[in-house]
């Protein structure tokens, strides 16, 4: 062990000699026999430079691994002892989490094995070519309505009780309208929604003309102009999720015309690494197609669930794949899911 010793003085070399070794060690003559011949050239230099960092390195070694042997033989000499006075001491009392466990967290959709997922852009790409012939009627009514609910747990407390709120959005072209929102009480996923709430206090907000905020106001039906729209929102260099959440946004304002939705299908269609897992709950007695993604990290999944029929979204949920915070919790676990229960035309914000 003396070899390993860190006090012990070891003998330094300075450049000068370090140098004169290297000259020495090369064949050539010494620095006094060499007239005008210059020594420090780059390559020397460079010599000079490893060799100096070689010698500091073994020493580096060699006091590292001196220490982390001593700490490994005192680590187990005190969990020893702590192992055996253990035996005799009473079990600690563990202190409780901030919040009890929520009984009535949802489980995720039903999504069957993986292996039995299907890349989703054929499914997609049929589904908007079949939304584009719709012949449905012009939306009557100027305001585009739209209410949605939102059943969330925080991220940093995922044990705290999930929040549920209701909203809903009136709004004009000019983007004068009207907003509400409510909380909802003994509400999960998957459950009926009930009637409409009523609003918080001070959450019934009217606006003027230009002064509703609104996700895309002007929504394209043209494939590559809403995909660009769609960018804006998610930008999907952040993983194939992105589109997915950009769709998810524009139906929390927007009751799009069958054009409009075939574009964004085809959008989605165009994005890579979405899967779909066949028919799926949606919510409300629904049956919808489910679009899901994982994030590049494979900590969240997103699932949009589709009508196979309309093309429009239903619902979307996003699942933790791990836990989000130190606090462990059972995994895949439902993080928020949105219900979208309606989507349409009126002639007031009302």
């Amino acid at each position: 062990m003396s070899g390993l010793d860190p006090d012990r003085q070891e003998t330094e070399i300075s450049d000068e000699e370090l140098a004169q070794l290297l000259i020495t060690a090369l064949g050539e003559p010494p620095r006094d026999q060499i007239a005008a011949r210059p020594l420090t050239t780059d390559q020397r230099l460079r010599q000079m430079y490893r060799l100096r960092r070689q010698k500091r390195r073994r020493r580096w070694v060699a006091a590292v691994s001196r220490y982390t042997i001593v700490g490994l033989v005192v680590a187990a000499l005190i969990g020893g002892v702590w192992t055996v006075a253990g035996l005799h001491r009473p079990q600690e009392q563990t202190a409780a989490p901030a919040h009890d466990p929520v009984a009535t967290v949802p489980v995720p959709l039903e999504l069957g094995d993986s292996g039995s997922w299907i890349p989703a852009r054929q499914r997609l790409t049929d589904l908007a070519g079949t939304v584009a012939e719709l012949d449905e009627q012009p939306a009557a009514g100027r305001f585009s309505h739209t209410w949605t609910r939102l059943w969330a747990r925080d991220a940093t407390d995922p044990l705290a009780p999930p929040v549920v709120h209701d909203e809903q959005r009136w709004w004009a072209p000019d983007r004068a309208g009207r907003q509400t929102r409510a909380t909802v009480t003994g509400w999960i996923p998957g459950a009926e929604p009930g009637p409409v709430p009523v609003a918080d206090a001070g959450q019934d907000v009217s606006y003027q003309a230009g002064e509703m905020p609104v996700v895309l106001p002007e929504l394209s039906d043209d494939v590559f102009l809403v995909s660009s729209q769609l960018a804006e929102r998610q930008d999907p260099a952040d993983g194939p999720q992105a589109t997915l959440r950009a769709v998810r946004e524009v139906y929390r304002f927007h009751a799009p015309a069958p054009r409009q939705r075939a574009a964004m299908l085809q959008a989605l269609a165009d994005t890579d690494r979405l899967y779909t897992a066949g028919l799926v709950d949606g919510g409300a007695g629904r049956r919808g197609l489910a679009v899901m993604a994982d994030s590049e990290n494979g900590t969240v999944r997103d699932i949009a669930v589709l009508d196979p029929g309309t093309g429009r979204l239903l619902a979307y949920d996003t699942v933790w794949l791990q836990p989000p915070a130190a606090v462990r919790i059972p995994t895949p676990a439902l993080s928020d899911s949105l219900l979208i229960i309606e989507a349409n035309h009126t002639s007031t914000p009302q």
